[in-house]
């Protein structure tokens, strides 16, 4: 069998795989690279919010909700982007990052697909602190995407979503989803030692082949 049946079976396998993934949930993502200080100041309207504002840690998912109404809803957090990896490899990885000028974390919400919803996601510096660098906050807003009627019973509904902050690497690379991309990688290495691609392939054209034999023999007879 030739070459080029292999990338098309390998194809077809991966979407197989993906297409029969359950759906979990709407996402939105933002990334910040540290130090993040082209945020702009804090509103004037959010600067009493931001007193009482609760804080988000690394690694620490919040789940929340939020009550939706005609205009748009909002809550603010304070960001902790501190993080001292556990392990020392991780540590040592970290610490190179941060030479390259690669640290970076990722701020990640997440809410089910059955609550129609638009999130916004806005960060802010504190305008009157004398840190460096300033405290950062998140500013979300929601509002619904779905036509709400008069006669319906829930006028301000909520939506759940959980919130997570958390290392990015290499500019962008969740760490959450490191363990997806490994098991990716480990199957694509799998695949590619036991050659199962080109034997899937072997045994559809051996089944096209006798397919076009018995009709040749039909036709014959």
């Amino acid at each position: 069998m030739s070459f080029s049946h292999q990338p098309t079976a390998l194809a077809c396998l991966l979407v197989a795989i993906l297409c029969f993934q359950p759906a979990q949930a709407n996402t939105e993502t933002l990334n910040l690279r540290l130090p993040f200080n082209s945020a702009p100041p804090l509103p004037a309207n959010l600067i009493r919010s931001a007193q009482s504002a609760p804080v988000l840690a690394v690694n620490e998912p919040r789940a929340v909700s939020l009550s939706l109404n005609s205009t748009s809803a909002l809550q603010l957090y304070l960001l902790n982007t501190t993080f001292d990896p556990p392990r020392r490899i991780a540590r040592w990885w970290s610490e190179l990052q941060r030479d390259w000028q690669l640290e970076t974390r990722s701020v990640r919400l997440c809410w089910p697909a059955s609550h129609p919803t638009d999130f916004d996601l806005q960060v802010y510096t504190s305008p009157d602190s004398s840190q460096v660098p300033p405290p950062l906050y998140l500013a979300i807003s929601a509002s619904p995407s779905f036509v709400a009627f008069p006669s319906a019973e829930i006028s301000s509904p909520f939506v759940p979503f959980t919130l997570l902050l958390e290392p990015a690497h290499l500019g962008g690379v969740p760490e959450s989803t490191l363990p997806l991309i490994g098991s990716l990688l480990s199957l694509l290495l799998l695949l590619w030692l036991t050659k199962l691609p080109s034997r899937v392939a072997d045994a559809f054209e051996g089944l096209g082949r006798a397919k076009r034999r018995r009709e040749r023999s039909i036709k014959v007879e």
